[in-house]
């Protein structure tokens, strides 16, 4: 069955290509993700429906039901995405255009048949008509990380959690899914790896640095340093990315009392290609 999905979907790709029409970030994201395992699952929490895409175990890889087990559950989350159009004009819709964390999760180097993963969108991103409530450009601008966001995201990853019986999770999350993943860290108590890429891990750090408005309806993910700091993380900063420096990878490490946790990829920009170089054990 899962194989006639890849091949209708892949078909119906080809017939658009073919006759002109235009392919949504949606339909790419879950084109990609069906032809690498991944199934599309929807997460309805309080406030939000996220979108997201689950791999489960390899045993499993013909199991079209999420109920299968595994012993951790790795989770990739989504940047801002295309949060704005112009400096001053938010976007109507977050849904990123390059999907940095899929790449990462289809790239995951440690992923060797036992464990489960999960790309698990931001609120907002991917989602249209019923399930598009609440959103409103707050939550991809000043509120991206706002309390309700975080909650989310959590509930997103505990329902994942219950399908799989992981006992244990890992966090991983780029941009400003970085942020969100320390975020979600500090409220749990299961999460044994913490990692980022070109996170953004200080959003007043970030926001002076960059000269923008600060994030003043979201939580800063500094803050949580102290509650995150005797889990193992590694975070990857680009030497030339110029949307979130890699001072600010670099103080939250600090903060963190891990300061070798920081590492810096010459010539990465903030896009990447980081799948490229993704490669961490745990």
């Amino acid at each position: 069955m899962a194989r006639r999905s890849i091949d209708v979907l892949c078909w119906l790709l080809l017939l658009c290509l073919a006759t002109g029409c235009t392919v949504s970030p949606r339909e790419k994201a879950v084109q990609q993700g069906l032809s690498h395992g991944f199934q599309q699952v929807l997460f309805h929490t309080t406030d939000f429906d996220l979108f997201a895409l689950y791999r489960p175990p390899a045993a499993h890889a013909d199991d079209q039901s999420p109920s299968v087990s595994g012993p951790r559950l790795r989770v990739y989350i989504e940047g801002d995405g295309r949060a704005w159009i112009t400096r001053s004009r938010p976007s109507s819709d977050p849904t990123p255009h390059t999907p940095v964390a899929l790449r990462l999760a289809i790239a995951d180097p440690a992923h060797d048949g036992r464990d489960a993963l999960l790309y698990l969108a931001r609120p907002c991103q991917y989602v249209r008509g019923d399930n598009s409530r609440n959103c409103v450009p707050k939550y991809w601008t000043n509120a991206r990380l706002a309390p309700e966001v975080i909650e989310s995201l959590d509930t997103a990853i505990s329902m994942a959690k219950q399908w799989t019986e992981a006992r244990e999770v890992i966090l991983t999350g780029f941009s400003g899914g970085g942020g969100a993943a320390a975020l979600v860290a500090a409220r749990r108590q299961d999460v044994v790896f913490l990692a980022s890429v070109a996170g953004n891990l200080d959003s007043a750090t970030w926001t002076r640095l960059l000269g923008v408005s600060p994030l003043d309806a979201s939580l800063d993910p500094i803050t949580v340093a102290p509650a995150v700091a005797h889990i193992p993380q590694r975070h990857w900063s680009g030497a030339q990315d110029t949307i979130v420096p890699a001072a600010v990878g670099a103080g939250f490490c600090r903060a963190t009392g891990q300061p070798k946790a920081h590492a810096i990829v010459p010539g990465m920009e903030h896009d990447g290609p980081w799948e490229t170089v993704w490669d961490y054990r745990y």
